[in-house]
């Protein structure tokens, strides 16, 4: 989904239907009946619950913001993070196991294994989580991803990077206190009466 308008408010629109379905069936459960009754409202209102969070996810690919998915869902932010976190541990955990399956069953150097590390990576899955599961190097990891069309910063952005941080590092709120606890030690050292 590209989060076209159109996109969005059919998502929306599922969403709206499916909250109001779970809270339809959760008032008729609540409501009571026989044992056979209850059980049917159960099944269905398990039935309600995995739709509606089908169609949470289906907004949040649709680019619509959480807060408006929490809204239309009558639901927490926190909870709709919760549910796209475990949704996105799901899905990288899947893509590590396609890639250990292609392992075992091509090799590390077969062209299929190498689609599913590309695969994996394009899920979200870390380079270093890859070369653990398939016994390949990090480097080669890298080279096979930048193939299938990856990306990976230039030489100019890391050094910008690092530079960025070297000096975050010397000149940030941490460097100054060593170095005023370090100007104390001295003062102290040469004037022991203090």
């Amino acid at each position: 989904m590209t989060g076209t308008p159109a996109e969005r408010q059919a998502a929306l629109d599922r969403l709206a239907a499916a909250a109001a379905e779970r809270t339809r069936l959760a008032a008729a459960q609540a409501a009571g009946g026989t044992i056979g009754d209850r059980s049917d409202h159960r099944r269905q209102l398990l039935a309600a619950a995995v739709e509606l969070h089908a169609a949470m996810l289906d907004a949040h690919r649709a680019r619509v913001p959480v807060a408006e998915i929490a809204l239309v869902a009558g639901t927490t932010v926190r909870a709709i993070t919760v549910l796209l976190r475990q949704e996105r541990e799901q899905a990288e955990q899947l893509a590590i196991d396609d890639v250990a399956a292609a392992v075992r069953a091509h090799g590390t150097a077969h062209p299929i294994t190498h689609a599913a590390i590309a695969a994996a990576h394009a899920r979200g899955v870390a380079v270093s989580a890859l070369a653990r599961v398939s016994g390949i190097s990090l480097e080669r990891i890298s080279a096979i991803v930048l193939a299938a069309g990856g990306t990976q910063a230039s030489p100019a952005e890391v050094a910008a990077m690092r530079d960025a941080l070297i000096t975050t590092i010397v000149t940030g709120p941490a460097a100054q206190a060593a170095e005023q606890r370090g100007y104390e030690r001295l003062v102290r050292g040469d004037n022991p009466d203090q």
